[in-house]
């Protein structure tokens, strides 16, 4: 019940922002000359990164969709002691997926207005394509950061806490 009602928050945070994005951003309009012949050097280009972005946001979407099953173990190795990082890194996936949609769409909303500026109105294919890049971007270095804040400490001293926690209890 809280999974889901975490889920939908992060959902409507998500929605209220991609309501201020003009509709027209995603589409390749034909504004002027410059705008039409970098749209048509770089269509794969943006295609190519569209379709990565794709990637990414599917298998977020599988990734929240399995958090059903994921949060009650995240919940218990959390609590006890030497499975504490696997806890801490579950947990952290899972909110950071829930999230990182939210976060895109900041950047979406930027990268629209920031084509409301007469200078990026002439390379309106470069802002989407780099748009894009950020959001692939930042799906990589947020979990680079969930995994390395997850793992801090050192394998040894894990296991000589488990064998304490064992010991503890025999």
């Amino acid at each position: 019940y809280l999974y889901g009602l975490i889920v939908e928050l992060g959902s409507v945070m998500t929605s209220a922002v991609l309501t201020l994005v003009d509709e027209q951003f995603f589409l390749l309009t034909i504004d002027n000359m410059t705008n039409v012949g970098l749209e048509f050097l770089f269509l794969s280009s943006y295609v190519f990164v569209l379709l990565i972005t794709l990637l990414f946001l599917g298998i977020r979407y599988m990734v929240v969709a399995f958090g059903v099953i994921f949060i009650p173990i995240g919940i218990f190795c959390y609590f006890i002691p030497p499975l504490k990082s696997y806890g801490k890194f579950i947990l952290n996936l899972l909110g950071l997926n829930i999230f990182i949609t939210f976060l895109a769409s900041i950047v979406i909303l930027a990268s629209s207005l920031l084509l409301e500026i007469e200078i990026f109105e002439n390379i309106k294919i470069l802002v989407m394509i780099n748009c894009f890049l950020i959001i692939i971007w930042m799906f990589i270095l947020l979990t680079k950061h969930v995994i390395s804040k997850s793992s801090a400490g050192d394998g040894a001293d894990k296991l000589a806490q488990a064998a304490k926690y064992i010991a503890m209890f025999a």
